[in-house]
């Protein structure tokens, strides 16, 4: 094998490594309420997804998972929640999976209810809560509606998830990321803003990610390098290869003109 060849195999081999290191969800993250509350890191994002209310494979695979480790109003059958959450340079992306929520609605109050996610963020930058019904979602503004609300985005739909082959309700957000670091404090010199975060199912069980009456704190990753350089570090490798073997190449035909390798 010629020194070409096999610095080209190297290449090729360290490629494969480079595109086998993409971050991966943590998913064994089970967090439980302690008396300082839930500490939620929304990493890095690589994978910008699609906010359709659909799980897409692949799509949250470099998020951390969360489990809502509080059940404080339990009225029938099981509860269960889980969330993730990443950003980029320009949004904060969630994600949350709610295996007990298969769409049906419930009674309370001489009322038929159905599922809602809330968010609150302290201090007041924002509060909202999304109200699921059938394919229809409404998003409400409790307190701080914020003069970019439009680039909120809400979706949620009834599908399939790692937790759950049954039909059940899976949310997905976006929403803008720069003014949260304006509200927010720094945990370890790293940003944060304290977070309360519920969800209610079909079955009126509410749900909290942190405990009541503990908050969360939702911690950000370092901010990434600008969009879409990433993927091209593979395809800048493969081209230095082939640069490299064609300057080989001229360098043995400049050579050796019988055509016989020099090495």
């Amino acid at each position: 094998m010629t020194k070409c060849r096999f610095v080209s195999c190297l290449l090729v081999l360290a490629i494969i490594l480079l595109m086998l290191r993409l971050p991966a969800a943590n998913s064994q993250t089970i967090t439980t309420t302690t008396s300082s509350g839930v500490h939620v890191v929304a990493g890095v994002a690589v994978v910008k997804p699609s906010i359709d209310g659909l799980w897409q494979k692949g799509e949250w695979d470099d998020a951390n998972e969360y489990r809502f480790s509080s059940v404080y109003y339990q009225v029938n059958g099981f509860a269960e929640a889980y969330v993730r959450c990443k950003h980029d340079n320009s949004s904060l992306y969630w994600l949350i999976d709610v295996p007990s929520d298969n769409g049906a609605t419930y009674a309370k109050g001489g009322q038929n209810l159905t599922g809602t996610a809330a968010f609150g963020f302290i201090p007041s930058y924002l509060g909202f809560v999304i109200t699921a019904s059938g394919n229809s979602t409404l998003l409400s503004f409790l307190f701080g509606t914020p003069t970019n609300s439009s680039q909120i985005r809400v979706a949620q739909q009834l599908g399939v998830s790692p937790h759950s082959s049954k039909l059940h309700r899976v949310y997905e957000i976006s929403m803008p990321f720069e003014p949260l670091l304006q509200y927010s404090s720094r945990v370890d010199n790293v940003p944060a803003v304290n977070l309360d975060l519920t969800v209610t199912d079909s079955y009126g069980n509410g749900l909290d990610l942190s405990g009541p009456p503990y908050i969360s704190v939702l911690e950000f990753g370092v901010m990434p390098v600008p969009e879409n350089i990433e993927p091209l570090i593979p395809l800048a490798l493969a081209f230095l290869t082939l640069v490299f073997c064609l300057h080989r190449k001229e360098a043995r035909n400049g050579h050796d003109a019988s055509g016989r390798p020099t090495e």
